[in-house]
């Protein structure tokens, strides 16, 4: 049995959250090239999400990045973006979870636009960072 001996889980998926698929235009610049299972594709990395990601991990946070597309997906993105330094563990996104409770009673969802302001998310309350267990909100670059 694998336990992670840390109380501060934070996971990350991987398409259109570490990586958007929907280039805008005049960003085409800042794309990577990704080998997506021997298919070349140009994918623009979230810059907003990637800063989160390495401002939890400095936090102390355990970071898993996971993706619908498969363990192997999350680790060529996590790979190509640079990021296996700041990433705990790669894994498959769950299919099911069993819980008395819904995810959003015990997890909190957040999302950025690709200019770093904070998306509201329809399924889940707007919470300020310092009700989450005196977490503090993440400092801007």
């Amino acid at each position: 049995m694998k336990v992670t001996e840390n109380d501060n889980i934070i996971t990350v998926d991987v398409d259109d959250t570490l990586v958007i698929w929907n280039i805008p235009a005049g960003r085409e610049g800042e794309c990577v090239l990704f080998n997506n299972f021997g298919y070349a594709e140009w994918l623009l990395p979230h810059q907003a999400h990637i800063r989160l990601l390495k401002q939890f991990k400095v936090r102390g946070h355990y970071i898993i990045v996971w993706s619908q597309g498969g363990y192997q997906w999350a680790k060529a993105v996590v790979e190509a973006l640079g990021l296996t330094e700041w990433v705990d563990e790669v894994k498959t996104k769950p299919k099911w979870y069993i819980d008395d409770l819904p995810s959003n009673s015990w997890m909190r969802r957040t999302y950025l636009d690709l200019d770093g302001k904070r998306v509201p998310c329809k399924d889940v309350e707007t919470v300020d960072w310092e009700e989450i267990d005196g977490d503090k909100p993440p400092e801007e670059d």
